[in-house]
């Protein structure tokens, strides 16, 4: 994957720049973010039918309906991401090659 990353930044000359850097951090986090947020939405549908049920309106069920399931959901993708991009710091070794656009864990 990390061949394929760099003959792309290559292809737009984006190598060596903390743009293409960026993109690619995103890139590979977009897919897990998205898929987790995704279930966890879905699976609150339920919960916001039986709040409609109750007599909640639209933005009192966004206050308070379903908060902690959402907040479990977004805590477990920043989670994720952040260890994810720890553990990335191959991309920031193999598409920085000047030291003045290193990152702070190179440094």
């Amino acid at each position: 994957m990390i061949l394929a990353l760099f003959q792309i930044l290559l292809d737009i000359n984006l190598y060596n720049t903390l743009t293409g850097l960026i993109l690619v951090y995103v890139a590979t986090h977009i897919a897990m973010t998205v898929y987790i947020l995704e279930d966890s939405l879905r699976r609150s549908a339920g919960l916001v039918r039986c709040a409609r049920m109750d007599g909640y309106s639209d933005f009192r069920d966004l206050l308070a309906g379903d908060d902690a399931h959402r907040r479990a959901a977004i805590f477990t993708t920043v989670t994720l991401n952040f260890h994810r991009a720890v553990e990335r710091v191959l991309f920031a070794v193999v598409l920085l090659t000047d030291d003045d656009k290193r990152t702070l864990r190179l440094a």
